[in-house]
């Protein structure tokens, strides 16, 4: 595959791609454990999303991002239920029961 890139995904297709000029990828379910680029990737996407998670933490402090990493943790819902969404919760997840 000279001169052409190649996109190996854990487990799913990722469907914006072909919009950014890369239309060659194959999804690989346990890609993580089959393939060192992927487990490589999902390494520095968990480094880099655990530091965008503090720099969060600084702007949010209410939330504990710097613990939970935005995930719903006790502390997580309980502050939701005292401060509200903030205008990073994603609108997408069902966060009504813990408003």
């Amino acid at each position: 595959m000279k001169g052409k890139r190649f996109v190996l995904a854990d487990g799913f297709h990722v469907k914006y791609l072909r919009g950014i000029g890369l239309k060659n990828q194959k999804a690989i379910i346990g890609g993580d454990r089959k393939s060192i680029s992927i487990a490589a990737a999902s390494i520095i996407a968990k480094v880099e999303r655990d530091k965008f998670m503090r720099d969060l933490n600084r702007v949010y402090p209410n939330y504990g991002f710097e613990r939970n990493k935005g995930y719903g943790t006790r502390y997580h819902k309980e502050a939701l239920k005292q401060f509200g969404l903030s205008q990073i919760h994603r609108t997408s997840f069902n966060l009504s029961p813990y408003l």
